[in-house]
């Protein structure tokens, strides 16, 4: 990207030979204009808008130094040099000791100006960067409505050290500790430090790199993720989704995409580099789920306090698992559920459940493979052995079914069926349904329907940025326009509607 200048100078030759040297010596400038005195500086100016002005001091009309005050006064991230002569140099003073100008003595030594527009480059060139990394942030962010539209494009890599974030948390954008900066910084030319943007994401363990894709070729974009991945600090493994370059107006949906790609494809102790445009195959179905034969088994294991047969079933699945390579979202969903279902049989089972939902989160993200994580949940499970003696809750009793509803409202996001429900909490299903017309006079059906379209009302209330298809995913319908749908059923107005009318 070039730079622009306004020049004023009342002389033609000191015209020519400022146009000249910076035309073939500094290739980061481009001159937009050329006055002769300051009253049409100004005009030029006002115009272009540039980022330099550089103007002489004696001239016709308005000097240089009120040129550079008014412009400093109205435009004030315009950076200025004045052009002196040795016995103007003492006038010019009160202006530079103000920090308002640099300057250039004449005669004008091509190799002073040179090195004057150079170190002035590199202060734009930050600053520019400066600026692209904070509406970087609020693009990610979707607060669109606040932040400038880009004209160029960027790659994008979604980089996650160790395993999945596992709730869902607003991108953060802030900047990367000094340690993870400098490793970036260590595999990255001078130049190449100025095209790419890193910030971090969800959580401390996840960031996202940008690059000027105009500038940066994606092959390069590709190798330094690589790099980098490679050389994360307290990483087991890391996982890195990369994007071929997107327009800026792209950002959060091409973001969200790399967000799900992570989820579905983030394999315990496996460094893996994806990509968007990669075929991913399809899970077999009866992997990725623990069937009701499993929950009856636990059942029997809980009400008799036998764990030590929980053993060889947990075995068993942590070996499909990880020969099916099943990703470790899943399987933290799977795991959450064993837990639920274990925690029935508790009485403080109010005061377990957070405490045990925040410990499995840590044992999944900071697993080092499936073997690992196979232990550390082992190690959850005895330390609720000493919770179950003798204390059970009463199928079909108001504490059940909250239990039940506990659950919905906490994985509203997720695939709430009648039959899994049913097997999850082991009723059947028109016994599920009894029970929830006696304690709510709603079928399971429409108790999920209604809970989704409040939480879907919350999250317009608290925010106007998140799109309609987010919120759509983020209360558990894949189907927008199905949203949409139960959405005016519910309320009798659209969420489009709604939401124009908060």
């Amino acid at each position: 990207m070039k730079f622009k200048i306004v020049l004023v100078e009342d002389e033609p030759k000191a015209q020519h030979h400022l146009r000249s040297v910076i035309e073939k010596k500094c290739p980061g400038f481009e001159i937009a204009g050329i006055a002769e005195n300051g009253n049409d500086g100004l005009k030029l100016v006002e115009k272009y808008k540039p980022d330099l002005l550089i103007s002489d001091i004696r001239m016709p009309g308005m000097d240089g130094i009120e040129l550079i005050e008014r412009v400093k006064r109205n435009y004030p991230e315009i950076f200025s040099v004045i052009i002196s002569g040795y016995q103007e140099f003492k006038y010019a003073k009160n202006a530079i000791k103000s920090e308002v100008v640099d300057y250039i003595l004449k005669p004008i030594s091509i190799p002073v100006l040179v090195k004057l527009l150079d170190r002035i480059y590199e202060k734009l060139t930050w600053r520019e960067y400066d600026e692209i990394h904070e509406n970087l942030v609020k693009r990610l962010s979707a607060r669109k409505s606040t932040c400038i539209e880009f004209t160029n494009a960027f790659s994008m890599a979604l980089i996650r050290r160790n395993g999945p974030h596992s709730r869902f948390s607003g991108f953060s954008g802030n900047k990367p500790p000094d340690l993870i900066n400098n490793i970036l910084l260590s595999i990255l030319s001078a130049k190449e430090q100025k095209q790419l943007w890193l910030l971090q994401g969800q959580d401390e363990d996840e960031w996202c790199l940008l690059g000027d894709a105009d500038s940066l070729h994606y092959s390069r974009f590709r190798e330094i993720v690589k790099d980098y991945g490679r050389k994360l600090p307290s990483c087991h493994y890391y996982t890195a989704v990369l994007s071929i370059s997107s327009q800026g107006s792209d950002l959060f949906t091409r973001l969200m995409d790399l967000y799900r790609i992570l989820r579905d494809h983030l394999v315990p102790g496996e460094s893996r580099i994806l990509y968007t445009d990669s075929p991913f195959p399809e899970r077999c179905s009866e992997c990725q789920s623990l069937d009701s034969t499993f929950y009856k088994k636990l059942d029997y294991i809980c009400t008799n306090d036998i764990f030590e047969f929980l053993d060889d079933e947990l075995s068993t699945i942590f070996s499909l698992w990880q020969k099916t390579r099943l990703p470790a979202q899943l399987i933290l969903i799977e795991l959450r559920h064993v837990i639920t279902h274990i925690l029935q049989y508790c009485p403080d089972k109010r005061e377990l459940e957070p405490v045990l939902e925040s410990k499995l989160d840590d044992v999944v993200r900071n697993c080092r493979d499936y073997e690992d994580l196979e232990k550390k949940f082992r190690g959850i499970v005895t330390g609720l052995q000493t919770q179950l003696k003798g204390q059970t809750i009463k199928t079909g009793s108001r504490e059940s079914l909250e239990r039940i509803t506990e659950y919905i409202s906490s994985h509203i996001a997720d695939e709430l069926m009648v039959p899994f429900l049913s097997r999850k909490f082991s009723i059947s299903q028109s016994y599920l349904n009894r029970i929830f017309h006696k304690y709510t006079g709603k079928s399971v059906v429409e108790f999920i329907r209604e809970t989704r379209i409040k939480k879907s009302v919350e999250i317009m209330n608290k925010t106007s940025e998140i799109p309609l298809k987010d919120i759509s995913l983020m209360v558990g319908y894949e189907d927008a326009s199905y949203f949409s749908k139960v959405f005016k059923a519910e309320k009798g107005i659209s969420p489009q509607h709604f939401r124009a009318s908060l």
